[in-house]
């Protein structure tokens, strides 16, 4: 190759780059979108985390409101198996939470009857109340028997199946008291 003339014939050779300029962009394109997977990945986890920490400071605080509540309280699931009680629950009753927890409440009625007499407590959500209450009766583990007044709502009004959360008032002596 003369440069000094420009007529004296040249050699060129060429490298067609297009399958590797498009290799080259496609990876690009690949990364990009694994970095903006990342990025919503960690955002994801991010969310989590703060729900995951919301989580436990509710349960706490149910906890909390359950352990410092002076009178008896509990969740019970939509086939009435009880979820959670407290101890106020458990001292009334005479019951303890082995005793309660994953077992269906008809043991603490007297009779079937009253047993589903008191169900239709729990059958809120049909009615479209938003609590309900009513006066019934359970048997105590040693017996003897007690005059409860109930007061509950659901725990989910979106959701029946979620259950009930209730309130047991022990209102044996003010019925004695009535009767005299």
């Amino acid at each position: 190759m003369d440069r000094s003339n420009p007529l004296a014939p040249m050699t060129y050779s060429a490298l067609d780059i297009t399958r590797s300029k498009r290799d080259h962009d496609e990876l690009r394109a690949a990364y990009e979108q694994l970095k903006a997977s990342d990025e919503k990945l960690r955002e994801q986890y991010d969310d989590i985390t703060k729900s995951e920490e919301r989580l436990r400071k509710s349960e706490a605080e149910i906890a909390g409101i359950l352990r410092t509540a002076p009178v008896s309280i509990g969740l019970m699931s939509a086939d009435r198996v009880f979820l959670r009680v407290n101890d106020r629950f458990c001292e009334m009753t005479g019951y303890s939470t082995d005793d309660l927890i994953g077992h269906n409440a008809r043991f603490l009625y007297p009779d079937d009857t009253e047993y589903a007499r008191a169900g239709t407590f729990y059958s809120l959500r049909s009615r479209g109340d938003t609590v309900g209450t009513v006066e019934t009766r359970f048997v105590r583990k040693d017996g003897t028997l007690l005059d409860i007044l109930l007061f509950g709502t659901m725990i989910d009004s979106s959701s029946p199946p979620a259950g009930n959360i209730f309130i047991a008032l022990d209102i044996t002596e003010e019925k004695r008291r009535a009767r005299e």
